[in-house]
């Protein structure tokens, strides 16, 4: 199983001495997620909503980096995807809903997609939980305005659960990323 970017791409597999550094970053990408939505809770019981989302938003791609780079151990993403995982918001949010299908032209082997396009209205709404917008008529969308409790408490879910999942995944069957989900 693996991206159609690490399937055209000429990467070599990871070398033995870089799997320690690479588990520990897997591990404290995680760390971060989980700090982060810590944070983003704290905010979220004080009332601070915009900004809560905004850290549950944060969080959210700090998990799909984590997944990245777990894939990255596995042989499953490009070094590409796995550099960009470090630079770009798009496929780190994309990554964190991505899918396994099944590969139409290789029996037993499946893909995993995701796609960078479909998280441009993610991508607004943490632009609005953090800057104040202009709209059409000159007046002030202010991101308190913008976002609601429900807002931030559905992205404070869905994180919490998805690192709930991810834990029992990977305990369940001693692997990480991807891997752990295809057992």
């Amino acid at each position: 199983m693996e991206t159609e970017t690490k399937r055209q791409s000429k990467d070599s597999r990871l070398s033995e001495k870089h799997w320690m550094p690479v588990l520990a970053l897997y591990r404290a990408c995680l760390k971060n997620a989980e700090e982060l939505i810590k944070e983003a809770s704290l905010l979220y019981e004080n009332g601070c909503y915009a900004r809560a989302f905004f850290l549950g938003i944060s969080a959210y791609e700090e998990v799909g980096k984590s997944q990245i780079v777990a894939d990255y151990f596995n042989g499953m993403v490009s070094k590409k995807e796995f550099d960009e995982s470090f630079q770009r918001h798009d496929i780190k949010s994309a990554y964190f809903s991505r899918y396994f299908q099944l590969d139409a032209k290789i029996p037993g082997k499946a893909a995993i997609v995701y796609d960078k396009k479909k998280v441009k209205e993610h991508m607004n709404w943490r632009n609005a939980s953090l800057y104040v917008d202009c709209k059409a008529d000159y007046s002030a969308e202010e991101p308190s305005k913008v976002v609601t409790a429900e807002n931030a408490k559905a992205v404070i879910e869905a994180v919490k659960k998805e690192i709930s999942d991810i834990h029992v995944a990977s305990y369940m069957t001693e692997r990480i990323g991807s891997a752990s989900f295809a057992k």
